[in-house]
Order: C-alpha cells, then structure tokens, then sequence
C-alpha cells in the first residue's frame, strides 16, 4: 500500500515538474508585454493544478503549502523563492518521506 501511494505521488509531482517547466507562457511569446492582460487563458488539459503567485503567496502565509525548487544547487544558492527547499527533480523519489503529507507541495524549476 505504500509502495503504491508513494508511486502515486511521484508520477503526480513528475507531471507537475514536466507541465511547469514546458508550460505554455504567453506572456514570453509576446516579447515580455501582454496586449490583453486581463484575458484568462483555458485550463491546462494535463489536470495538473496551477496556482497564482497571490495564491501561492496566501498559502505560504498560512504555512499550508511547501515549495521545493528542483533546479541545480547552484541555481537554487544563487537565487530560490524564499522558503523553498531544494531537491533535484531526478532525486524526489528517494525523498517522498520526507515531503509532508498536509501541506499541498508546490515544484518549480526556472
């Protein structure tokens, strides 16, 4: 049973990495300046949850949320969000028991 709740959240935080760092960012396609800043965009249809950064920020406030940056040590030592904890993307696995169970676990890579 365990064996099967940690694959699951493996596979989960591996789609998360892969959709945040090939996510779609309009905003860099239109040379940095949005025309329609308001204009929301459909929802991704891989089902993996995004968040804003106001969310984000809410939920670090609330001390509900854990922000693992997967990036390189060097790139984490020069500059991390703070707060943000930092595994490298290949190594989450051997990290799961590590990760908190109540808290909703936030990737980022760039």
């Amino acid at each position: 049973m365990r064996t099967l709740f940690s694959f699951i959240v493996v596979v989960a935080i591996g789609a998360l990495l892969l959709t945040a760092c090939n996510s779609d960012d309009s905003h860099a396609k239109n040379g940095g300046s949005s025309s329609q800043p308001n204009v929301s965009t459909p929802p991704p249809s891989d089902g993996v949850k995004r968040i804003t950064v106001t969310e984000l920020k809410d939920a670090f406030d609330k001390n509900a949320v854990l922000i693992v940056d997967t990036r390189g040590p060097d790139a984490y030592a020069i500059e991390h969000i703070k707060g943000a904890i930092n595994i490298l993307e290949a190594n989450l696995d051997s990290h799961l028991s590590e990760l908190p169970r109540d808290k909703m676990i936030v990737t980022y890579c760039s």
